[in-house]
């Protein structure tokens, strides 16, 4: 997966008359033409050509994306932003570009993995981690550090649909290196990658509560010769299986559903979070830019580490439109959206999918 690879995007963003630039969450946010995505590619290309120096200055440029691949959905040409500049990342990561944002990240990212495996297991019982159950629930490291309650809400839910064959997967790692690829560091996933499939591949099935590791477990991973035998899934794409089984004693009347960008654009997966909502909300509100052009929370692509204030601006522009209405609550099947929205809620509620249909139980 070299930078060259992507010769043909690179090429073919740099002379496109900027079509998507309305669609870029990030140029929306910070409202300059330097950082909508033909410019980041055209940038891209330039240092790929060699016409343009490798800097840390230009370099930052790359980082100005969240990876949502809003833009895609509006390319003629169906070209993949988000790998084409997640590549130059690493290309500025191997140039030795020394942006403060990756001082010392692979220390970081192995520090927060064994301070999250240890709140783990100490959030819960360790007779739900079980190596020969026939299907591995593997939360994600969002969801342990700023949803923790999610992991016994979706046990709660998986046992009262009868699902007794789900063990929590006891491994070194919760998290399946997303936070690597969008900095560049391809080694380190790479390394990361062949640790956790040889441990996933045991199992029949693994779920997931986090979107972008799912979608990295199915398809980035064999791209980097770490496929996983088993079949991976996220939460609501297996229980959406059992949807008719969830019986709950009350409803909401109405709430927003939230589609995160990796479960909905990346992995296609929009119906079984609305039917699996539909068992507890009477009303679902639709957003005006939904399903495939879902607006994204601002939480990914590094964003919410390396540009706070403009993660929290494109989370305003989603909330904002909730204000609008009387609906009391937003709904998401993702950690890392939950958690960059309820930070710009402005008093909605903003929950996960999970936690939901456990309330309503």
């Amino acid at each position: 997966m070299s930078f060259d690879e992507y010769e043909k995007a690179l090429e073919l963003c740099t002379y496109c008359p900027k079509l998507c630039r309305h669609t870029c969450p990030v140029g929306n946010a910070e409202r300059r033409e330097a950082v909508i995505p033909q410019a980041k590619m055209a940038m891209a290309n330039l240092v790929r050509k060699g016409q343009v120096e490798l800097t840390t200055e230009t370099a930052s440029v790359f980082y100005h994306c969240n990876g949502c691949g809003l833009c895609g959905e509006y390319c003629e040409h169906d070209v993949d932003v988000t790998p084409a500049l997640f590549a130059a990342r690493a290309e500025a990561v191997n140039g030795g570009m020394d942006l403060p944002s990756m001082k010392h990240f692979t220390d970081r990212f192995y520090a927060r993995n064994e301070s999250l495996l240890r709140e783990l297991h100490h959030l819960v019982e360790e007779r739900y981690f079980v190596e020969e159950a026939q299907v591995a629930y593997f939360p994600s490291c969002d969801t342990v550090e700023h949803s923790p309650g999610v992991i016994g809400d979706t046990l709660r839910v998986l046992d009262s649909v009868g699902v007794d064959y789900v063990a929590l997967h006891d491994g070194e790692y919760v998290c399946a290196g997303y936070p690597f690829w969008a900095a560049g560091l391809m080694s380190e996933l790479s390394f990361l990658a062949k640790e956790i499939s040889a441990k996933l591949s045991g199992y029949k099935k693994v779920i997931c509560d986090c979107p972008a590791c799912v979608w990295m477990m199915r398809f980035l991973y064999p791209q980097i010769d770490a496929p996983i035998s088993a079949e991976v899934l996220h939460v609501v794409e297996f229980l959406d299986n059992y949807a008719r089984r969830i019986e709950v004693s009350s409803t909401v009347q109405e709430a927003f559903y939230h589609d995160p960008c990796y479960l909905g654009r990346w992995l296609g997966v929009f119906d079984a979070p609305r039917r699996l909502m539909g068992r507890a909300v009477r009303e679902i509100r639709e957003f005006s830019w939904n399903r495939e052009r879902g607006y994204c929370c601002g939480g990914g692509g590094l964003l919410a580490d390396n540009l706070p204030d403009v993660s929290s601006k494109i989370a305003r522009r989603r909330m904002d439109e909730v204000a609008r209405t009387q609906v009391p609550m937003v709904v998401s099947a993702c950690a890392t959206c939950e958690r960059n929205l309820a930070r710009e809620s402005g008093g909605v509620e903003v929950v996960n999918l999970m936690t939901l249909l456990a309330r309503m139980l």
